[in-house]
């Protein structure tokens, strides 16, 4: 194919399959446009390649750096933003410079995230269909931890032990909604359920009886409630305020009670 360079008034037309730029007649290419594949290549031969954009007020905006494998968008004066569209032109990934922002999905698709482990695994999923959040799986088990204002951990939530640990508040529900937290068994039945609505707590179901053990600082049962063999046992005094606020030992009183009941026994049989 032959080459030529065409000048009309303020055009210059180059034809050709290449288009190579040199600094001098020795050096080599760093420059090319491929006209064949709509291809401009920058750099190579030692030397990086560079892109940049300039406001109309000559602000470099955008910038591409071949070096640093860099792409920088926004800055001078400029908020910088990264569309991705989808085959009908709609956004459904939008990172927004100004407000430090990721958007996912939208415009009828759904947004995810997923990061992977090294051998390409989904370990972590935020899915926007569902409003879920899932960490763990495919061999890996998943945690949470929330830390307070000085890095220390405050809850942990641990895919493994199955369990949460909580060292300050735990607030479920608010306004309009009242808050409900379940615990399952293994066999996935919910055994203990807190109603925030009913002001409830109840531990049990249809196939396991509730339970509730009260221990004190030695480990030593002091309160424990059978829900299946309908008894309560408690080591120790029970209390009771009466309308004038006077504290009543119930043992005591009932130990006093016996008392009298065997001194009235013991005059009705000298009568």
């Amino acid at each position: 194919m032959a080459t030529d360079i065409r000048l009309d008034n303020t055009v210059v037309e180059v034809i050709g399959n290449f288009t190579n730029f040199k600094k001098t007649k020795t050096s080599n290419t760093s420059v090319q446009i491929d006209s064949r594949y709509g291809n401009i290549t920058l750099g190579g031969n030692n030397q990086d390649g560079d892109f940049t954009v300039k406001s109309k007020n000559g602000e470099n905006t955008l910038s591409i750096n071949g070096d640093g494998a860099n792409m920088v968008l926004g800055g001078g004066g400029q908020n910088g933003d990264f569309y991705v569209k989808n085959n009908q032109g709609k956004n459904t990934v939008h990172i927004n410079g100004k407000y430090g922002n990721i958007a996912l999905g939208g415009n009828g698709q759904d947004g995810d995230f997923v990061a992977l482990n090294k051998e390409g695994k989904n370990t972590v999923n935020i899915n926007g269909l569902h409003g879920n959040i899932i960490l763990g799986g495919n061999g890996q088990d998943g945690d949470v931890l929330v830390k307070d204002k000085n890095g220390n951990t405050t809850i942990h939530l641990d895919g493994t032990a199955k369990s949460a640990r909580i060292d300050n508040n735990l607030s479920v529900g608010n306004t309009g909604s009242g808050g409900d937290i379940f615990v399952k068994n293994n066999e996935g039945k919910k055994t203990v359920f807190l109603s925030g609505d009913q002001n409830k707590i109840t531990i049990g179901s249809t196939t396991n009886s509730g339970k509730i053990d009260l221990k004190n600082a030695d480990n030593i049962s002091v309160v424990f409630m059978d829900a299946e063999n309908k008894t309560v046992t408690i080591d120790g005094e029970i209390f009771l305020k009466t309308t004038d606020s006077t504290t009543l030992g119930v043992l005591a009183e009932l130990q006093a009670l016996r008392q009298e009941l065997e001194t009235l026994k013991a005059t009705v049989n000298d009568l």
